[in-house]
């Protein structure tokens, strides 16, 4: 992190061989390969959290049971 925060806007502009061969600039390794690589891994966890019996967390929204809930809410009122 304190590496990334050095960075001045034109860093991020610059390009660097990424490993899958290409050349692509720094933000778009930070942002994209970064967020792509943290969704993988959030999918990962809810993934084993059901395996194991418990419920997926939510940090992004509602899970599977509590969208279950909303949906009932909602069918009550409507």
């Amino acid at each position: 992190m304190s590496k990334v925060a050095k960075l001045a806007p034109a860093d991020l502009d610059r390009k660097l061989l990424f490993f899958t061969g290409e050349e692509m600039p720094i933000r778009n390794i930070l942002w994209s390969a970064l967020l792509h690589h943290h969704i993988h891994h959030r999918g990962q966890l809810s993934v084993l959290c059901r395996l194991a019996g418990g419920v997926a967390p939510a940090p992004y929204g509602p899970n599977r049971e509590q969208m279950a809930v909303l949906r009932e809410k909602m069918a009550a009122k409507g």
